[in-house]
């Protein structure tokens, strides 16, 4: 959990931040983006337990907080989510520093 907190929930509250004072992001686009990052990890997801059913992936108890759906940890769904958002924020401040003639 830590490394969820650390490495990519403050990051996108950072960017979330400092798009939303710069008027850039939107309710819309952020149901947009959870929207993508609901079936991305579903996507995803569907891999990861076949691959953690296949004994490709091992997920130790000690690591994790012990809830699991399916084959995964919380963890692995809260990642994947987390990571699609992050991505998407990201894109969009790099996009808006490269190319700011696009959202004027």
């Amino acid at each position: 959990m830590f490394f969820l907190g650390a490495f990519i929930a403050i990051p996108i509250l950072v960017i979330g931040v400092g798009l939303w004072r710069r008027g850039l992001v939107s309710w819309w686009l952020l149901v947009r983006v959870g929207v993508v990052a609901v079936l991305s990890a579903t996507y995803l997801s569907l891999w990861a337990n076949y691959l953690t059913l296949a004994q490709v992936w091992l997920y130790y108890s000690e690591f994790t907080l012990g809830l699991r759906v399916a084959y995964l940890p919380l963890e692995e769904y809260l990642f994947l989510m987390l990571y699609v958002l992050l991505a998407a924020l990201g894109g969009l401040w790099i996009w808006q520093y490269f190319y700011p003639g696009d959202f004027d």
